[in-house]
């Protein structure tokens, strides 16, 4: 039996294709985070303004970024810091988490809110309170 090269290329497109499909990617999209210090709490309606700083931020790469983030009533806010001493998960320091009221958005908070974007808008999906060091710097 006889097979030409371009016979050969076909099959081999045809068995990578059919591998490629018995093994689905899923492209599960990764969520969007800004972490960075609260500059203005709006109650009102809704919204807080994070500054963030670093690598790859702003024009000049380095520079302050300041992102205007609503929350919607169901915006979950929680608190992480540092065991006093063993942490639920067995690890001596290792970090809690614990529920929080939206009253401790104030400025001065440092911030990480797992967001989405809507239309060009920021929504939080999530905002987390880190407070550094332990309980005892609290």
């Amino acid at each position: 039996m006889r097979r030409t090269f371009g016979g050969m290329v076909g099959l081999l497109v045809a068995a990578a294709l059919a591998v490629g499909a018995a093994f689905p990617v899923a492209a599960a999209a990764e969520a969007e985070r800004r972490s960075g210090t609260v500059v203005a709490v709006d109650r009102a309606t809704g919204t807080v303004v994070v500054e963030e700083i670093g690598p790859g931020r702003g024009a000049e790469g380095n520079e302050v970024a300041r992102h205007r983030i609503a929350l919607e009533p169901t915006t979950p806010v929680v608190g992480i810091t540092r065991a006093a001493g063993r942490a639920p998960d067995g690890w001596d320091g290792g970090f809690v988490q614990t529920s929080l009221s939206r009253e401790a958005l104030t400025e001065g908070a440092f911030v990480t809110v797992t967001l989405r974007r809507d239309e060009g808008q920021l929504t939080a999906e999530q905002v987390t309170v880190v407070t550094p060091g332990g309980p005892e710097s609290r």
